[in-house]
């Protein structure tokens, strides 16, 4: 290809085609697609938005999980041992970030675990959506005379 050869994009919505000179080596597929993403007709201009949208929610449920995990850790992980609770072992730590995933995505509504029938771990969203996790820990004293 010649250094100076403009390549097209179609949008798919409405056939206007766009011409680049950055995109040598790509495909008509990848040229299309930001022909169609750039386009100004109506269905372009949506398109775009919802993929927008999309990458926004994507983004969003990336960084609510981390902070999840990171919380997950602190309450279940190494970070319990500061609170004076006992650390669980990370297989349950998985689970509990497997469980918190499937509650955001509203898979489940609510999980509540007994892990050792002392300690109890509950994930669920409140009436905002926000992710909530809780450790619960039985201390039970009995003595005897």
């Amino acid at each position: 290809m010649d250094k100076n050869e403009t390549l097209i994009g179609v949008c798919r919505f409405c056939g206007q085609y766009n011409l680049y000179s950055d995109m040598e080596g790509t495909s008509e597929a990848e040229r299309n697609e930001r022909a169609t993403r750039q386009c100004n007709c109506d269905e372009g201009k949506k398109y775009a938005e919802q993929l927008a949208f999309e990458e926004k929610r994507k983004k969003q449920r990336e960084e609510t999980l981390l902070r999840a995990s990171i919380q997950i850790e602190e309450l279940f992980g190494e970070g319990a041992r500061k609170q004076n609770f006992p650390s669980l072992s990370e297989n349950y730590l998985t689970i509990f970030n497997n469980m918190a995933a499937l509650i955001y995505d509203d898979v489940i509504l609510k999980c509540n675990i007994d892990v050792t029938g002392l300690v109890k771990a509950t994930i669920s969203t409140n009436a905002k959506g926000v992710l909530q996790i809780q450790r619960t820990d039985k201390i039970v004293g009995k003595l005897e005379v």
